[in-house]
């Protein structure tokens, strides 16, 4: 399971770096320009991490997904 998540990742990123983006590769992780996605396991596709303030009282929204309608699913 986990050597399919990265395999997913992997093919991501090279996707990401084919269109000129800034790409690092973690473990469970991508970081794109700056802005880190996860892995859920629950949804089979990469999730942003939102980091908030703690001080904001902004509501959260929706959580996005890297790819749009092409996110990759497991």
């Amino acid at each position: 399971m986990e050597s399919e998540t990265q395999e997913h990742i992997k093919k991501q990123a090279m996707e990401e770096r084919k269109n000129g983006t800034n790409v690092k590769i973690g473990y469970t992780k991508l970081i794109v320009n700056g802005q880190e996605w996860t892995w859920d396991d629950e949804e089979g596709r990469l999730m942003e991490v939102k980091k908030f303030d703690l001080n904001d009282d902004d509501e959260r929204g929706e959580a996005n997904t890297l790819g749009g309608n092409n996110a990759l699913r497991s």
